[in-house]
This record gives structure tokens, C-alpha cells and sequence, in this order.
């Protein structure tokens, strides 16, 4: 896989660029949850939007022990927070402030 960090994306995408850079996941890359960047934008569907419930466990599910790097992530016990349904229908990744999320699901 070839990636190419947040900044390729920055020069089509400055409205969400901007958006995640003050946001809580700033330090994750685009990447990360939107695939490899390696052939994009030349093959715009080669890029997939996971929008699974299981991308946003993989950091935000609840460990008891508060140690890890991870410990400091409000975490979630996926069995009980709303298990039939995906996280995108309640929170936005670019911005996962929780004042957030009224705003903009009545816009």
C-alpha cells in the first residue's frame, strides 16, 4: 500500500481539511479511515469511505485500563451504545464534538 499523508488531500478537500484539523481526531490521518491515497484522485472510486461501525471501534471501544495511549479515548462498550446501528447516523468524524452534532444533523 502507498500512502500519502493528510496533506495530498489538503489541495481538493480544504473544507474538511480544515474542519478535522480542529477537531478531536486532528492527529489521525485521512488515511486512516479512508483507505490508501495511492491512486487517488485519478481513480476517485479506488478511495472507499468506510463508514462501518467497526473502523470507529477500533479506537473507540472502552478499555478498563487507563495506561495505554489509548487510555485517554471516551470509549464506547460497542454490545450496549447502540449496536444495530452505524456510528456515522449519530456523529460525524470531521468534527466529533458533541455540540457538533446537533448543529450540523439539523443543517
Amino acid at each position: 500500500m502507498k500512502y500519502k499523508t493528510a496533506k495530498a488531500c489538503w489541495a481538493c478537500h480544504k473544507d474538511k481539511y480544515g474542519v478535522i484539523r480542529n477537531s478531536p481526531h486532528s492527529s489521525i490521518s485521512c488515511e486512516n479511515c479512508h483507505g490508501p491515497n495511492y491512486d487517488h484522485p485519478r481513480d476517485p472510486l479506488g478511495l472507499t469511505i468506510d463508514r462501518t461501525r467497526s473502523l470507529c471501534i477500533r479506537c473507540h471501544s472502552f478499555l478498563p485500563y487507563k495506561t495505554s495511549d489509548r487510555g485517554g479515548i471516551r470509549g464506547i462498550n460497542p454490545e450496549t451504545h447502540y449496536p444495530q446501528a452505524e456510528c456515522v447516523l449519530c456523529h460525524i468524524p470531521h468534527n466529533p464534538k458533541p455540540m457538533n452534532q446537533k448543529q450540523e444533523a439539523r443543517s
